[in-house]
């Protein structure tokens, strides 16, 4: 994922332990020491946060609980050696960050990313408000002091082994085996205008004579040609025109198995006309001849589903139920999600993964660009793919 993917993710998510949304940049440059201290505070409490991926402070942004954090823009850039500088200086041992600048829906952001690493990270001094050999952790959107034990824990975690547990992240699978493993992905939709149900003309002529319906033996009960083919064909190709298929996966990384996984899947703010659903929920493709009535439905056994779709306010929820998950194994759902989407427009899904050995559930986004585009079938080019 690159920065630019990494920001509008970001954009969708919550303060919390690995991320802190300020609306002004930080006060630097010719600022007094307790304006400084603001910053060293916020990067020394998030290397000491207790997590298992990166943290972020994305500057410029204000955020909004529930939705889209708001792009709001930085005038003034800081310089990263200057900052890595006074940093390193105030500190018992080495901190790793990084501080860029990008642009984000046309303004300037800036990016401080802090990796996970040895603890605990304190001041060697006093500086301004902030106390010397006192451990600084950031706690969900909040900094707090640590307490003795978890002082004790944070050395004893460095000098051990690493601690064995699941990693897991979910994926969008492509390539025709299901190999290839994507965060993003573009899909194209073709939103078709179809002539009306009179233009169309009627599909050949009843199968059974008329001498037999004496015996009150008719077409419709017998099977025959389906007069409305044309026209049920032109529709159904109208609406398989407008959707996409989709399959999810999951992979551990960790060095441990992960049981019970489940992965939700939020589709939020969709255009108006969108829509979530299974695969088994596809209209079924019209037929020229017409099926004997009482042999349909036979030889049908009860399926077992892995992914369940219901509605939610403003969107809908995809649940999958994947099991367990061997350390270093990946896992594709083998049932397609379907998306209708009414006009061209980024998706940015909500990921939750669950599992019984996740201490805290993992958190993502998965990308979905759609470029819709409208076209015009007349009834001849409908009826030839129709045949």
């Amino acid at each position: 994922m690159n920065t630019e993917e990494l920001i509008d993710s970001l954009l969708y998510e919550e303060e919390s332990t690995t991320l802190d949304f300020k609306s002004e940049q930080y006060k630097f440059v010719k600022a007094q020491d307790s304006e400084k201290a603001e910053f060293l505070k916020d990067i020394v409490a998030f290397a000491n946060a207790w997590r298992r991926s990166d943290a972020y402070i994305l500057i410029g942004v204000k955020e909004i609980k529930g939705g889209k954090s708001l792009v709001e823009g930085i005038s003034d850039d800081l310089d990263d050696a200057q900052l890595q500088q006074f940093v390193q200086s105030k500190i018992n041992k080495p901190v790793h960050f990084s501080y860029l600048t990008t642009e984000v829906e046309g303004k300037k952001v800036a990016l401080i990313t802090i990796p996970v690493q040895g603890r605990p990270i304190f001041l060697k001094k006093d500086f301004s408000s902030l106390k010397a050999n006192t451990v600084y952790v950031r706690r969900g959107s909040s900094t707090s002091i640590a307490l003795p034990d978890e002082i004790a824990s944070m050395g004893s975690s460095d000098n051990s082994e690493v601690k064995k547990s699941p990693k897991l992240e979910a994926f969008i699978v492509s390539g025709e085996h299901d190999e290839i493993q994507l965060d993003s992905i573009e899909q194209s939709v073709i939103l078709a205008n179809i002539p009306g149900k009179d233009e169309f003309p009627k599909y050949g002529e009843p199968a059974y004579p008329t001498q037999f319906r004496p015996l009150a033996i008719t077409s419709s009960l017998l099977g025959g040609k389906n007069k409305g083919y044309y026209s049920e064909f032109a529709e159904y190709f109208r609406q398989m025109q407008s959707f996409f298929a989709l399959k999810i996966g999951v992979k551990n990384d960790g060095n441990l198995v992960a049981r019970d996984v489940r992965v939700v899947v939020d589709f939020q703010g969709l255009p108006e006309g969108s829509a979530v659903f299974h695969e088994r929920q596809l209209p079924d493709r019209p037929k020229a001849e017409t099926d004997i009535p009482y042999l349909h439905n036979l030889n049908m056994s009860p399926a077992i589903y892995y992914l369940s779709i219901k509605t939610i306010p403003e969107g809908y929820r995809a649940n999958f139920d994947f099991g367990k998950l061997q350390s270093k194994d990946s896992l594709v759902c083998s049932e397609h999600l379907c998306l209708k989407i009414s006009r061209s427009c980024q998706i940015s899904a909500s990921v939750t993964i669950y599992s019984d050995d996740l201490e805290i559930p993992e958190k993502l986004n998965l990308m979905i660009n759609v470029n819709a585009e409208a076209k015009n079938y007349s009834v001849s080019e409908l009826m030839e793919l129709a045949e």
